[in-house]
C-alpha cells in the first residue's frame, strides 16, 4: 500500500527511474557518438553470416554478371580489333615493294632500248651521233650494266628498293618468264624468228639471257676501252660541241650499214627495240599493274571486313550479350533492396538509425517525413 501511495505521490518507483536513466544514458551516447562510427555499428554483420550470404549471392549470380566472364569477353573483342588491323596489314608490304617493281619494269624498257641504241652506234661508229668509238663502249657498258641490275631487283628483289622479287610471289610472272611459248605475242601465236629460231620459244628469261649474250659478243668485238689519249672514257665529259665531227665519214657509214645486216648479234640486238623482248617487258609491267590493283582491292576489302567483324562482335557480344543485361539485373537487383528497405520495420528504430538506414539505401526524406520522426 505504501508502494501505491508512494507512486500516487509522484515519486515513482526505482524500476521506472532506472529505466528513464538508461533511455536517457543511450541517447546521450547515440548523439555523442559521431555519425560514421554509428553507421558502421548499424552495418556490422558477423562474419560467419557474411561468408554465407557471399557464397549463396555467388550461386545465384548469373553467368553473364560474372568478372571472367568480362573478362573473356573483353580478351575476345581486343582480340578481334588487334587481328582486324594487323591481318590485313600483310598486304601493305606487297603493295608498298609494288612500287619499285613497276618503276624498275618501265625502266627495264628504256634501258633495253638503250643497248640496242649504243649497239647500233658502236657498230657504226660514223659520228652522226657525235659519240666515239670508246665513248660509244662506255655507254654500252653502262646502260648494260643497268639493264641487268634492273632485272635482277625485279626477278629477285633486295635491291632498287624491291623487297620481295616477282620469281617468289608472282605466278603469272613467273609463266611468262620461264615457260615455253610466247605469250606476249596472243595466245596460239608463232614463236620462231629468222635470226634466233629459238629465242622466243623458251620464255621471255631465254630471250632476254640471248640478248644480253648477242650485247656481249658486239663490246667485246667492236668495243673500244680506252680513248684517243689511253686512258678510259668519262662519260660524263663526252666532246658534245667540238669539230671533231663536223664531217661526216660517209665511207664509215656505208660499211657500218652493210655490218649491221650481216653481224647476226647485231641484227638480233636491232630487232628487239620494238620486238619480242620489248613486247615481253611491256606484258611483264602489265601483269604487274593488275597485281598492284589487285593487292589494293584485297586489302581494302579485308580492312573493311575485318572491322565489320569488330564491331559485329563489340555490339553483339559486348554489349547486347553482356552489358544490357548485366545493367538491367543490376536495376532488379536494386529494385530488390529497395522493396526490401519498405518492409523493413522502421518503428522500432530510434529517429536516428533510421536516418543512417534512408542515408545508406538513398532514400531521400521529405521535409514531412522528418517532421513526423521528430515529433
Amino acid at each position: 500500500g505504501g508502494s501505491s501511495k508512494g507512486g500516487g505521490d509522484g515519486k515513482g518507483s526505482p524500476v521506472d527511474a532506472a529505466e528513464t536513466a538508461f533511455n536517457i544514458e543511450r541517447t546521450l551516447s547515440e548523439i555523442s557518438k559521431p555519425e560514421k562510427e554509428r553507421e558502421d555499428e548499424l552495418q556490422e554483420v558477423p562474419e560467419e553470416i557474411h561468408e554465407l550470404i557471399c557464397m549463396s549471392l555467388a550461386k545465384k549470380q548469373p553467368w553473364y554478371t560474372r568478372v571472367g566472364v568480362f573478362v573473356v569477353v573483353f580478351a575476345l573483342v581486343f582480340g578481334l580489333n588487334v587481328f582486324s588491323m594487323v591481318y590485313p596489314s600483310r598486304l601493305i608490304a606487297l603493295i608498298v615493294n609494288m612500287g619499285p617493281t613497276t618503276n624498275q619494269a618501265g625502266r627495264r624498257r628504256f634501258l633495253t632500248e638503250a643497248v640496242v641504241h649504243y649497239s647500233r652506234e658502236l657498230a657504226l661508229s660514223d659520228g652522226y651521233s657525235r659519240l666515239t668509238r670508246a665513248e660509244a663502249t662506255a655507254d654500252l657498258k653502262h646502260y648494260l650494266h643497268e639493264l641487268e641490275e634492273a632485272h635482277v631487283a625485279i626477278t629477285r628483289g633486295g635491291s632498287k628498293r624491291i623487297s620481295i622479287g616477282a620469281d617468289a610471289r608472282s605466278v603469272m610472272h613467273n609463266r611468262l618468264m620461264y615457260s615455253q611459248g610466247c605469250p606476249w605475242r596472243g595466245e596460239g601465236a608463232n614463236c620462231s624468228s629468222v635470226l634466233r629460231p629459238d629465242a622466243a620459244t623458251r620464255g621471255l628469261h631465254y630471250l632476254y639471257s640471248t640478248f644480253v649474250d648477242s650485247a656481249l659478243a658486239v663490246l667485246a668485238e667492236y668495243g673500244e676501252q680506252y680513248g684517243e689519249d689511253g686512258h678510259q672514257v668519262d662519260p660524263s665529259k663526252y666532246h658534245l660541241f667540238t669539230d671533231e665531227f663536223d664531217v661526216v665519214r660517209w665511207n664509215d657509214t656505208e660499211a657500218g650499214l652493210k655490218l649491221l645486216e650481216e653481224d647476226p648479234n647485231i641484227a638480233f640486238i636491232i630487232q628487239q627495240f620494238d620486238g619480242d623482248l620489248y613486247q615481253g617487258w611491256q606484258a611483264a609491267l602489265s601483269i604487274f599493274y593488275d597485281e598492284t590493283h589487285e593487292f589494293l582491292e584485297n586489302a581494302h576489302l579485308e580492312f573493311l571486313t575485318y572491322f565489320v567483324v569488330y564491331i559485329m562482335g563489340l555490339v553483339g557480344l559486348f554489349y547486347l550479350v553482356l552489358f544490357r543485361r548485366a545493367v538491367s539485373e543490376a536495376v532488379t537487383e536494386g529494385d530488390k533492396a529497395r522493396t526490401w528497405v519498405h518492409r523493413v520495420p522502421l518503428h522500432i528504430f530510434t529517429p536516428e538509425e533510421i536516418g543512417l538506414v534512408e542515408q545508406y539505401f538513398g532514400v531521400k526524406s521529405t521535409e514531412e517525413q522528418k517532421d513526423k520522426r521528430i515529433g
